[in-house]
């Protein structure tokens, strides 16, 4: 029958633009453009749907695994890369209807690796996005150049340009490579693409810098927080004996200023001095009550107080502006990684239960 309709002059290159004929999540945003003929789509889409084939002939043909049809229309010179409305060529409904067969035959045709879509998505990269791993590892070896064989022995060569995180012209983050897209990917299938030749990546990155950048994030995390755990024990209150006293109003204050240093039962105290000389002195009394009194808590804030106060506060005074420091350096950093990064995927970093420790 396709025989017959090209023998009469059937268009090869005659597009579908029927409703039931896109993926099933862009039905509703399907709008007429006075421009152009075909139809605007959202570009929000997980190419699902039962009877998206492409919009083409050929490419019908390739949905439906018709080697024979297939061959066919490329005999008449079909185009194997014309993109529907979404952008995507024969290799890509391929890789959406999981067709390796037809991979490789558009292939060896004449179709186009290299071609992206409207999500900015190759053949390679959207076989990473949808988690298909027989697809992801077919076009991986379509890839591939041999260097060198031996017997049984060969050694290929990979180019990165959509592979790997970092963009090859500009260095900066590629947030549609294939690593990327698996590494951020939203379910578990992602991770089973995680091996072979992304695994080594990943190996080579980790002995490059990853090692060495968690070695240092790890130590400044310890050096932080040994630095506010010295700040905190360093902090001063001013110890008072419970003894009612006059003001000038003759009103009664039961809490004692403790500002002289020459009364014999006023000393300004650590955390770390209070506890000890409460365990040196009382270990066989736990309470104030059993003492005979009670200490209270100085109203003057004495956290300001770093001079003259003894050796404790100047360790405090270090402490506390070297927490400080740190803090203001690690908010840089996020912002510097949030840039990077972009705000969905560092947000969904903060997802991970240590390093919401680690940042706050």
């Amino acid at each position: 029958m396709v025989n017959f309709l090209l023998q009469q002059g059937a268009n090869i290159n005659q597009r579908c633009y029927g409703a039931s004929f896109c993926p099933e999540d862009q039905i509703s945003s399907r709008t007429d453009s006075l421009e152009h003929e075909y139809v605007e789509l959202s570009l929000k889409t997980s190419y699902a749907g039962r009877m998206y084939f492409g919009e083409y002939p050929l490419s019908f043909a390739a949905c439906t695994n018709q080697t024979d049809c297939f061959r066919l229309l490329m005999a008449k010179k079909a185009d194997p890369n014309r993109k529907d409305t979404n952008g995507n060529t024969v290799l890509h409904l391929a890789v959406i209807h999981e067709k390796p067969e037809m991979i490789k035959l558009s292939y060896d045709m004449g179709a186009k690796l290299q071609i992206v879509n409207n999500q900015n998505f190759t053949p390679l990269t959207l076989a990473a996005h949808l988690a298909k791993k027989e697809m992801f590892e077919q076009i991986l070896k379509l890839e591939a150049h041999v260097v060198w064989t031996y017997g049984n022995a060969s050694s290929y060569a990979y180019p990165l340009a959509r592979i790997d995180t970092i963009d090859q012209e500009t260095g900066n983050l590629n947030e549609d490579s294939a690593l990327s897209l698996i590494v951020y990917g939203a379910t578990t299938k992602h991770l089973e693409l995680l091996d072979g030749l992304l695994e080594e990546l990943l190996q080579a990155k980790w002995e490059a810098f990853g090692r060495r950048y968690l070695t240092l994030s790890f130590s400044c995390f310890v050096v932080f927080y040994a630095c506010i755990f010295t700040a905190f024990m360093c902090r001063p209150f001013t110890m008072v004996p419970e003894a009612p006293s006059h003001n000038q109003d003759g009103l009664v204050n039961t809490s004692k200023s403790c500002n002289d240093s020459s009364d014999p039962n006023c000393r300004n105290f650590t955390i770390f001095d209070a506890l000890m000389t409460h365990n040196i002195q009382n270990p066989e009394k736990s309470s104030s009550t059993e003492t005979g009194g009670s200490l209270l808590l100085q109203d003057d804030c004495q956290l300001w107080l770093y001079f003259g106060r003894g050796w404790q506060q100047y360790v405090r005074l270090v402490t506390e502006s070297a927490v400080l420091s740190m803090a203001v350096l690690q908010i840089i950093g996020d912002v510097i990684d949030l840039r990077n990064v972009g705000h969905s995927r560092w947000w969904r970093v903060l997802v991970f239960i240590f390093v919401i420790f680690y940042n706050f």
